[in-house]
């Protein structure tokens, strides 16, 4: 998994808020507890709740309205057009997702070859048009995809482009298969 950047701030507010949650409880507690062990269980409270937010919380329908940052995590199936081929080649792509990081590997279902992102983005214009954007190696050369999520849609639905250092490029088709 790799860290990945999202154009909004709001991973900064999201930190901010567990910080001043972490202080009220601090405040809160200090009349009950001893101050030397209050430090060291905030700092571990702070630790737990950002760990479970991270891979769990931020899932939860109901923060999308405030974050805004799509859940991507699951097996997506479609083709790719090739600049380089006359058919279609179906494809299958694992997109595995927390708070902070990412891990997008496409599978060609004939060839089993392999391409493994090394870096990605996500851009929210507002919160039905998103792009997922990363750049992977392949067959010792690089390659970078841009996605089109649209949010208004009923299925989940990737649409873009790509392009390799091979150089190859052609138009990318998936939908989500398993959540």
């Amino acid at each position: 998994m790799i860290n990945y950047s999202i154009n909004k701030d709001i991973r900064k507010k999201v930190v901010l808020f567990f910080a001043l949650s972490s202080v009220g409880l601090y405040i809160l507690l200090t009349k009950y507890i001893n101050p030397n062990l209050l430090v060291t269980m905030i700092v571990t409270m702070f630790s737990i709740i950002f760990w479970l937010f991270d891979k769990y919380i931020w899932k939860i329908n109901f923060f999308y309205k405030f974050l805004s940052v799509p859940n991507f995590n699951g097996t997506w199936g479609g083709t790719i057009n090739s600049s380089e081929m006359d058919n279609p080649k179906k494809v299958n792509v694992y997109i595995t997702q927390t708070w902070s990081q990412i891990s997008i590997i496409l599978e060609d279902k004939d060839t089993y070859v392999r391409s493994i992102s090394d870096s990605a983005n996500i851009t929210i214009n507002d919160k039905n048009l998103i792009l997922l954007s990363y750049s992977y190696d392949f067959q010792n050369s690089k390659g970078f995809s841009e996605l089109r999520y649209d949010n208004n849609l009923k299925k989940d639905k990737l649409i873009g482009s790509y392009f390799t250092s091979l150089p190859s490029n052609g138009v990318v088709n998936l939908v989500k298969v398993y959540k």
